[in-house]
């Protein structure tokens, strides 16, 4: 669109030579201009003012048409935006005739909250309010005034949010509406211009990083001590949507960490309004400096959802520092850096601000002499602003460790960015590393340098959706690498450098994430799952203090009655009280073996045909001869569609047997055979929970969903895969490296508190892992009408099988197209997967029939023995590659898609059964543990016999982390709180909430990831 000023030149968008102007309206034009002006004019075109002036006097001015007038008022109108101050005065006139005024009326809408247009907003007249929604009712409220000069929208203007308030007009209100298409003009003519408009939201972007790092110091700088009791102390709180959780300028009384929904700080601005620094969400930190540095708050934080905090009263704090006073000085640095970064910080943006200003008036200046003189933008400033750089910065990236074929492994499509170190770092270029890891970044110098600081900064790559599933993604500097100093040549080299990134362990045989001893992991918790933690331990630990420091005081540990009264109900302490007798019937038996933690793989007896075998082998592993674990094989029948004990038999060991493979001695029992038979079935309990635990759930679970976790992060960049994933697999590095001494090595609880030993356990663990395979896996199908867990698996494998059809349907094409990363994935699960492993029990080819072809046995939720394995190094791995080459295939295509089935199961619902059931099957120590000792007076003593339960210390061990596994959990599929499940999962889950409540099975439970 063009407009036609009368007595001038056509403004044209694309800034074209206009005709000159008649000598007396330019020296009309030029009697306008202040005497400062005409002199510096008359310099440049050698010739007196006064000479200009008299001259002047020739004519009067030209009529001014009313869109001129409309034209010049709006312009005048842009000059007072300060987001604006970035334009040259052409392209400012350009905006001005595409832009119109629209006035609202009090009490109008300017935006409302949730909606998806994409238009920014500035407000040349009048004042508004921001207002936000209150969840449950009709109302809603106001959080901050807007004034004459602000503006609203831009992230909808950028990148397409939805609102996430409403602006409405306080009194008359005029505002200029920028559409997208009219922007998207500017940045054609000039696309320099986003990336200066970009400061401005740079600036706040800044200032959120500095008040989450602020925050997350606060916690970080603390010992686990230190951090335990500070999250003891004070209470939960929960707010309203647009709820003052803080007030600029009031006394700093309290602090708070935001456990859910999200908050805004907001810092008054001049003119009365406010303005938006900082986002805060699960586990941010704020209010803490006000409370250490007694200055009054410098900022307002308030919901902008429901929010809920844990607050901290500065009474509470103080005894915080009290009790810990090393504690004050660290947090005195941490505030002092903060106060100092910011300062540096708004000292550099006040700093580009005033040099924009004085580009803005030099520009302003120059545009009014081109247009007093009716000239037209130079006709080479496009090409001048589009010249290539000309000096380049190159290197490559690589893996710190080899592949096991000991070739290098490059770090390919990593985000990376070039910087100038100084003062205030200036950045240079950006780029992406190709497969081969090799780089060039391309730059210019720094206006007024002539030298260069180099440091390279290596990124990573973080997602979120929104309600509406629309990706949102941000970067987050993982390492810097120095580069050199005072660099003047065109051509500088990094040269090869080696990345400690999500590395395998070369000291582990299994595919484990390498963390060292003093932490460095590729991940870290949220701060609000570990403050759940600490909520779910401290009553825990508590109880369980209490029993050890008991028996250290006294000489006498406390009753296990006692012990087991200290902690929360069981579920079958309440059934056996509501129900006696009923937990340690051959129902409740059968009911616990096909549903609770140890569910799983059913075969056919094959001598019986009408029964069910379970069977669990111990005698191969070499034991501790004091607790009793024989090898346990189970018989059971199916009377009106529940499974019934008929038969267990124990091949037990003598006590002090320690040797693997020892002698043993068979007893086989019945229902017929009273106290022995209740026996029996105690050890079978016990012997199902410890493979439950090491076999169901530490390794098919938790190790399993790691080996998935590190090839998908170390590989999936820009294929769309990550975002399906990497919800999924994320945090259980950080867990399992935890269990390595907690539960196993030498002092774990598995190793004490059992009859394995600690060798013992790596190799059961070694062994299950050969097992594991994504290839033709289903869950096991229903056997009886009770048979919950089949039917629930069942339910949730079709709505993952769902959700990953329907992703793939829509990014297909992203995930072809960067298959190369799913090769490099598939090459790093197979190369680092452990050997193959077939028990003997599997191994058997009786009457020359291998297991599969035998009509005992059950293929659900076992690898595929039909499909041969694939060789690395001489040594058959039990993952199946996906695929072999860079091309997609459409068997390799469905390959992933069951990968993909395979881990979110895995990593979701599987380990959630395993993971919740520990109060049903765990919670209470005489009738189910980990390691039953052969006691005083032999195996198959009553449970009133104590000599044969664990140990007063082992079994509060038990219940607290029976207790805590069952309760400790942070991060569940329908809730998201991280906001990195694509919504239309969630919604698929939902739409099938019923058929799982008709299962007695509630979906709010199901866990997005193994972080427990």
């Amino acid at each position: 669109m063009q407009w036609a000023l009368a007595g001038g030149p056509d403004i044209s968008p694309r800034g074209s030579m206009s005709p000159i102007l008649p000598e007396s309206e330019l020296l009309e034009r030029f009697s306008r201009l202040s005497p400062e002006e005409q002199e510096r004019i008359a310099q440049l075109l050698g010739a007196s003012s006064a000479a200009r002036v008299a001259a002047s006097e020739s004519g009067p001015p030209s009529p001014t048409s009313p869109a001129t007038e409309a034209i010049r008022r709006i312009r005048s109108d842009l000059e007072a935006i300060t987001l604006l101050s970035v334009l040259t005065e052409a392209e400012r006139e350009e905006l001005a005739c595409r832009v119109a005024p629209v006035a609202f009326g009090d009490g109008a809408f300017v935006v409302q909250e949730g909606a998806t247009d994409r238009d920014l907003y500035l407000l040349t007249r009048g004042a508004a309010q921001v207002r936000v929604n209150i969840t449950g009712s009709n109302e809603s409220r106001a959080i901050a005034e807007l004034s004459t000069g602000d503006y609203f929208g831009e992230m909808a203007l950028l990148l397409g949010e939805p609102r996430k308030a409403s602006v409405v007009a306080n009194g008359s209100v005029e505002v200029l509406r920028v559409s997208r298409e009219d922007f998207d003009v500017l940045l054609r003519g000039r696309p320099g211009i986003a990336d200066e408009l970009a400061t401005e939201l740079a600036r706040r972007e800044v200032e959120l990083q500095a008040a989450k790092r602020s925050g997350m110091a606060l916690l970080e700088s603390l010992s686990e001590p230190e951090r335990t009791d500070f999250l003891r102390r004070g209470r939960e709180e929960d707010f309203a949507p647009g709820a003052m959780l803080l007030e600029e300028g009031a006394e700093g009384d309290r602090m708070g960490v935001i456990l859910t929904g999200e908050a805004e700080v907001r810092v008054r601005t001049e003119g009365g309004g406010s303005r938006q620094v900082a986002i805060l969400r699960g586990g941010d930190v704020f209010g803490e400096m006000s409370l250490l540095s007694g200055a009054p708050r410098t900022a307002s934080v308030l919901a902008l959802t429901r929010v809920s905090v844990h607050v901290v009263d500065k009474a509470d704090f103080n005894a915080f520092l009290a009790a810990f006073p090393d504690v004050r000085g660290r947090l005195e640095q941490i505030r002092m850096q903060r106060e100092g970064g910011l300062a540096a910080i708004r000292s550099g943006i006040e700093e580009e601000e005033s040099r924009r200003r004085q580009r803005a008036a030099e520009t302003r200046f120059a545009g009014r002499i081109r247009r007093l003189f009716g000239l037209g933008v130079p006709a080479d400033a496009s090409r001048l602003q589009a010249a290539p750089s000309t000096r380049c910065a190159s290197g490559r990236l690589l893996f710190e460790y080899t592949r096991p074929t000991g070739e290098d492994k490059p770090l390919h499509n990593m985000e990376i960015e070039l910087w100038h170190v100084g003062l205030i770092d200036t950045f240079l270029a950006c780029s992406r590393t190709a497969r081969d890891g090799s780089f060039e970044l391309w730059y210019e110098l720094p206006d007024g340098t002539d030298a260069v600081d180099l440091e390279l900064r290596i990124f990573e790559t973080h997602h979120e959706f929104t309600r509406d599933g629309e990706l949102k993604l941000s970067n987050r500097l993982i390492q810097t690498i120095p580069g050199d100093q005072n660099v003047k040549a065109e051509r500088v080299s990094f040269g090869d450098h080696r990345i400690p990134y999500w590395e395998y362990d070369p000291s582990n045989p299994m595919p484990r994430a390498m963390i060292s001893d003093q932490g460095d992991p590729p991940q870290s918790f949220p701060t609000a799952r570990s403050l759940m933690m600490v909520k779910v331990v401290a009553p825990l630990e508590l109880a369980m203090k209490k029993h050890i420091l008991q028996e250290v005081l006294t000489g006498k540990a406390p009753s296990l009655e006692q012990i087991q009264a200290d902690y929360p109900e069981s579920y079958t302490v309440k059934l056996e009280r509501e129900r006696p007798g009923y937990t340690r019937g051959d129902e409740f038996f059968g009911e616990r073996m096909l549903n609770g933690l140890s569910a799983g793989v059913w075969d056919r007896d094959d001598a019986n045909p009408g029964w069910w075998r379970v069977y669990h082998h111990w005698n191969s592993y070499e034991q501790d001869g004091i607790h009793v674990l024989p090898n346990v094989d189970m018989r059971f029948e199916e009377r009106d569609g529940r499974m019934y004990p008929v038969q267990i038999t124990l091949h037990l060991r003598e006590p002090g047997v320690t040797q693997a493979h020892a002698e043993t001695r068979k007893h086989t029992l019945t229902p017929a055979d009273g106290e022995r038979w209740l026996a029996a079935k105690r050890i079978a309990r016990v012997s199902a929970t410890l493979s439950a635990e090491l076999d169901n759930h530490l390794v098919t679970t938790h190790h399993n969903s790691e080996q998935y976790a590190i090839a998908a992060y170390r590989n999936f960049r820009r294929n769309p895969l990550r975002y399906l994933l990497f919800p999924h697999l994320k945090e259980v590095v950080l867990i399992d490296h935890s269990s390595d001494s907690f539960l196993l090595g030498p002092n774990g609880y598995v190793t004490r508190a059992t009859a394995l030993t600690e060798e013992s356990i790596l190799e059961r663990i070694h062994q299950v892992m050969g097992t594991l395979d994504w290839k033709n896996w289903s869950p096991i199908q229903p056997i009886c009408g009770t048979h919950r867990y089949a039917r629930v698996a069942n339910l949730f494998w079709d709505v993952v099988s769902q959700w990953v059809e329907e992703f793939f349907d829509e990014h297909l094409q992203g995930i072809t197209e960067h298959w190369y990363e799913v090769h490099q994935f598939s090459q790093d699960l197979v190369e680092h997967s452990a050997p193959d492993f077939l028990c003997r029990y599997l191994r058997s080819t009786a009457d020359g029939k291998p297991p599969q072809a035998r009509a005992w046995f059950n293929q659900n939720e076992r690898m595929d023995l039909t499909v041969p394995r694939f060789v690395v190094n001489g040594v058959p791995r039990a993952v199946q590659p996906v695929t072999q080459t860079n091309i997609a295939l459409s068997s390799d295509i469905e390959n992933m898609k069951q990968v993909c089935r395979y881990a979110i199961f895995h990593a979701t619902f599987k380990h959630t059964w395993a993971n919740a059931l520990q109060y049903v099957d765990g919670g209470e120590v005489v009738y189910n543990n980990l390691g039953l000792r052969y006691g005083d007076n032999g195996v198959f003593a009553p449970e009133s016999d104590h000599s044969t339960a664990p140990t007063p210390k082992h079994a509060t061990e038990a219940l607290w982390i029976s207790f805590m596994l069952t309760y400790g959990v942070y991060g569940v599929i329908t809730k998201n709180e991280e906001r990195d499940i694509h919504p239309r999962f969630v919604e698929l889950l939902e739409s099938r909430r019923g058929e799982f409540a008709a299962l007695d099975f509630d979906i709010d439970t199901i866990q997005s990831r193994t972080n427990i």
